[in-house]
């Protein structure tokens, strides 16, 4: 999770109260965040969104070279216009700033304080948030080094290792594919995790899906379902670890193990 600050509103005055006099009223903000934005642009489009990885992350700081490190990063997309949105939280806003420098060459940009929109939509033209007190920064809570055999633990070691990267799925989308996989599969419950991370290589697009499972039978059912996927593609591959089934066309999934 990120925190945002912002620096303290001037007061906004409003001319009269309810009795006619002048009076210096100051009135709140609400500090704007990304999920705010996400609402805002799931209003005007058909966006599905995801949570980018750490490694999606180290991507706009290879572009940027942002005095911190980008704290979160956020995908939007349509998948029937193609039209897309991202969302970058940095520490300073220097350095969203400094973002735009960077990424003015697509066709539609803006900037909340400390958070930078880049993309093919003309959505992030339209929004209209003046209401909102803008951040100027996000801080980032203590992390730490994530289970080995957790979602977060396997994205890593993937990202690490290789030039993968990408996004996790967000709780509608995710709701979204269990529906559709019931439809062939009887799954006893929920889908707990979705992550997609791909990297075109020059000739092939890699990707590799991970799916965590309530249930490890759910498991144990897509995995096999996932496995005569995997050979009908050049270079599939499908594991399953527990509860987690990891497919997809690199060679890193041989090499997990959980």
């Amino acid at each position: 999770m990120a925190a945002c600050t912002s620096k303290t509103s001037d007061p906004i005055k409003t001319p009269q109260n309810k009795e006619g006099e002048q009076t210096d009223e100051v009135i709140e903000k609400e500090l704007l965040t990304p999920e705010t934005v996400i609402e805002e642009l799931c209003k005007l489009s058909t966006f599905d969104h995801t949570l980018g990885t750490p490694g999606c992350n180290e991507v706009y700081n290879d572009q940027i070279n942002p005095s911190e490190p980008v704290v979160k990063s956020y995908r939007l997309y349509d998948n029937y216009t193609g039209e897309n949105v991202q969302i970058i939280c940095f520490t300073r806003e220097e350095d969203a700033k400094a973002a735009s420098e960077t990424y003015n060459g697509f066709d539609h940009t803006n900037r909340f304080g400390a958070m930078y929109l880049f993309g093919s939509s003309a959505c992030i033209n339209a929004l209209s948030l003046s209401d909102y007190e803008y951040p100027d920064s996000f801080k980032a809570e203590g992390e730490s080094d994530p289970d080995p055999a957790s979602v977060e633990g396997i994205v890593k070691s993937i990202e690490d290792a290789t030039e993968l990267c990408g996004g996790y799925y967000n709780p509608q989308t995710i709701a979204q594919t269990r529906e559709k996989i019931a439809q062939g599969i009887a799954l006893e419950g929920d889908i707990l995790n979705l992550v997609h991370l791909t990297y075109h290589d020059g000739s092939v697009l890699r990707f590799v899906y991970i799916y965590e499972f309530e249930s490890e039978n759910d498991a144990v059912l897509y995995a096999e379902n996932r496995a005569l996927f995997a050979q009908s593609i050049e270079d599939g591959l499908c594991v399953r670890i527990e509860n987690k089934v990891i497919y997809g066309n690199h060679g890193i999934i041989s090499e997990i193990t959980g």
